[in-house]
């Protein structure tokens, strides 16, 4: 697969996607709906009910998903009856009319920024008007209005809007609320005299429909640039990195609950003990062996580490990973990492959960974990690392990047105030974002063997978990190439997608974050890097793709600009390619582009035994396009060992016990353990043994324990031995 990019930007890239500037959006509605108001003093209880229509605009002050704010300003129309027929005169009905303005402002929460976006408003309103016609609000007599009645009213209008985006135009609809307090002013309107003011509730409920024309338009591009055919490797000036990726180093010391075989049997993604036996094996042999043959005649450079090099986010993990990445160094200098990602495995338990301080809804009653001692770190992932002080954090993860690439501890940038606008370090003046320059030189730092890092603490010690208090981004210079029309750098950035800072993370996470801070920083550093030369070029990588990444369309301002010319992500475990600026994902994720932008998913080496590899550069053929060729390898491309009787005899010998855990119901006493983890059992059998197992005091935390989780380390145990012994006499066989 190769991907052709020219290297002049075509086009101008808009002001308004400017990732500095506060983002500003007009979307015009239309309402309908009821409103009612009542007076304390009126002698009958049905309020005076009316249509009520309204048109106008919102301002949407803010990012286009988690909170902003909005200013509604509408012109407002209402026309409404009452039956008076028990007031004092027997008039049959009350007739009137209602004109004027509403404003409101509030915060909205963007729940989902999809093809369809969900947002919840919530705010309060004033309003002011007159009123025509005849009603006796309330002093017991009927009088037509010889002059219009002023009123004046305020409340709160929550309500929830759905959004449909479309390439030139969004359309939208949505349900809304009020409940408010509304006086009139009377002055002589009745027989009697009388001049007053009356106050009453006022309430109603109606649709909105609203459409907002995009003020960018967008260039949706098919994949014919991006899908070109693979170029000619001979000639041209090339270099080569390789993209290793979801190694997830298992390194287990006792198995929890979440890893029992209960859980264990059902659930492929938590492992085979075959698979895990070998992962430090099949990656040391993926860098060192599936280079393809063709790319070994070019400079290479090194590789990207894509993230989740550990699995349940355990020290020994990481020290596991370390020592097969020293390993390929000594062997070959060029093994270098030179941009480490961070995953979800390294931050979270099993990828997705957090330990937090205490259990939360089902869960802690089906532990039957009501103290306040107990904790799923103690009970769950500090059992499983060999400790609570095991246990893998954001922190302690970045520590070992600095120290075992850069050679010191991280000094991180302290954001100790900061907002859309403006931001402070270490309680020092106060800069605006837009002075990229300065955000550069607060943020960025250079390393000796030339890598850009950016480490920033948002809130230092006063988050629950590193994961929201530190965002960790990095960039290199891959190449610089001359062509006719000059240099052209390109720079890799690395897009921290576990930055958490406006996303909770009490009860982990599913997919990944970025914040608007980073969006600025890395905004900062691909200005720094354009005005040193204009033509650079940016790829940019992230662990979770952008089709992985929850608020994905935050990152629309920096995948719009021209000079981004490819995105690479991880954690699906597949391969995947597809260009972002198609209209499915433009829409999507708020990309404006007149190029296609590729995206590349490496596949796993823990799931797979595979990694990809990219060859970059300019060919002979024209000096003036910039080429990205990538290719996937595993360890079916390389040559397999040869294999004899002995060999086949012990491979079929072990199938079982390395594609499955069941072995181990073999150890289980417990009967209704056992046949709770049968893959035969009904969905109704198993909801009735488990809930004879909740019954039991304790019984899904100590029961499994002792009956499920020390069982399952036996087999577990002797099949590792068995393997391990497997392995000798294989090679023993295949040496002879």
């Amino acid at each position: 697969m190769a991907i052709r990019v020219l290297t002049d930007t075509i086009g101008n890239y808009p002001s308004l996607l400017d990732p500095t500037r506060t983002p500003v959006d007009l979307t015009l509605h239309t309402t309908i709906g009821t409103d009612n108001f009542q007076t304390k003093s009126d002698l009958e209880s049905k309020p005076y009910t009316s249509i009520e229509e309204k048109l106008g605009v919102r301002i949407h002050i803010g990012q286009p998903i988690g909170w902003s704010s909005f200013v509604d300003v509408n012109g407002v129309l209402s026309q409404g009856s009452k039956s008076i027929e028990n007031q004092r005169d027997n008039t049959d009905m009350a007739a009137f009319n209602r004109f004027g303005g509403e404003i409101a402002a509030g915060q909205v929460y963007t729940f989902i920024d999809d093809k369809i976006r969900i947002a919840f408003p919530f705010g309060a309103y004033v309003e002011a008007g007159y009123m025509t016609g005849s009603m006796p609000l309330g002093l017991g007599e009927y009088a037509g209005m010889e002059t219009p009645l002023y009123y004046s009213g305020v409340g709160l209008n929550p309500g929830i809007d759905l959004t449909i985006k479309r390439k030139k135009v969004d359309f939208g609809f949505g349900l809304y609320a009020k409940l408010g307090i509304r006086g009139v002013g009377l002055q002589n309107q009745s027989p009697s005299g009388i001049s007053r003011a009356v106050v009453g509730r006022s309430w109603g409920v109606g649709l909105r429909f609203s459409i907002k024309p995009h003020l960018i338009p967008f260039h949706p591009t098919d994949n014919t640039l991006a899908n070109a055919p693979t170029t000619p490797t001979s000639g041209g000036n090339y270099q080569v990195i390789g993209f290793a990726g979801d190694e997830q180093y298992h390194r287990i010391r006792m198995s929890g609950i979440i890893r029992s075989l209960t859980v264990n049997t059902h659930t492929p993604a938590l492992r085979a003990p075959g698979v895990n036996g070998f992962i430090s094996q099949g990656h040391e042999t993926l860098v060192r062996e599936s280079m393809p043959s063709e790319y070994r005649n070019y400079d290479y450079l090194g590789l990207i580490s894509m993230g989740d090099a550990t699995d349940i986010a355990g020290d020994e993990e990481l020290d596991a990973f370390l020592h097969t990445q020293n390993a390929l160094v000594k062997a070959d200098p060029r093994h270098r990492i030179l941009a480490y990602i961070i995953g979800n495995h390294e931050v979270f338990h099993s990828g997705v959960v957090r330990s937090g301080n205490s259990y939360f809804g089902l869960i802690g009653v089906l532990l039957n974990l009501q103290s306040k001692e107990r904790t799923y770190e103690k009970d769950i992932h500090g059992i499983e690392v060999g400790g609570v002080e095991n246990r893998l954090t954001k922190k302690k993860l970045i520590d070992q990047i600095y120290y075992n690439f850069y050679n010191h501890s991280p000094q991180p940038a302290y954001l100790t105030g900061y907002n859309a606008v403006n931001y402070q370090v270490n309680k020092g003046r106060w800069v605006s974002w837009k002075n990229t320059d300065q955000v550069y030189q607060d943020i960025w730092k250079q390393e000796s063997d030339g890598t850009y890092n950016a480490l920033i603490s948002y809130r230092e010690g006063k988050m629950v978990d590193s994961v929201q208090e530190l965002m960790y981004c990095s960039a290199l210079k891959m190449d610089e190439f001359n062509t006719p029309k000059g240099a052209v750098p390109l720079y890799f950035i690395n897009i921290d997608s576990m930055d958490y800072m406006q996303v909770t993370t009490k009860f982990g996470a599913v997919q990944g974050t970025v914040s608007p801070i980073q969006i600025k920083v890395i905004w900062a550093f691909m200005q720094a890097m354009l005005k040193l030369n204009p033509r650079a070029k940016f790829i940019f990588g992230s662990h979770y793709p952008v089709t992985s990444i929850y608020n994905a369309s935050l990152l629309g301002p920096l995948l719009s600009h021209e000079s981004v010319i490819a995105f690479m992500g991880a954690h699906t475990h597949e391969r995947g390619f597809i260009n972002l600026n198609s209209e499915q994902y433009a829409i999507k994720y708020n990309i404006h582009r007149r190029t296609p932008l590729p995206q590349i998913t490496v596949s796993s080496i823990a799931d797979n035994y595979e990694m990809g590899w990219m060859k970059f550069g300019f060919d002979d053929q024209n000096p003036e396009r910039l080429v990205l060729e990538f290719n996937y390898r595993n360890l079916d491309n390389l040559t397999p060992p040869g294999h004899d009787p002995i060999v086949d005899n012990e491979i079929y010998q072990l199938h079982d016990d390395l594609t499955s855990n069941r072995k181990a119901k073999e150890y289980l006493d417990d009967k209704k353990i056992g046949a709770l983890t049968d893959l035969d059992a009904t969905l109704s059998k198993q909801i009735k043994l488990a809930l004879d197992l909740i019954a039991r005091p304790g019984a899904v935390h100590n029961l499994i324990v002792t009956e499920d989780t020390i069982p399952t380390m036996i087999a577990d145990t002797q099949t590792f031995v068995r393997l391990f012994a497997s392995v000798i006499k294989m090679s023993l066989s295949e040496s002879q």
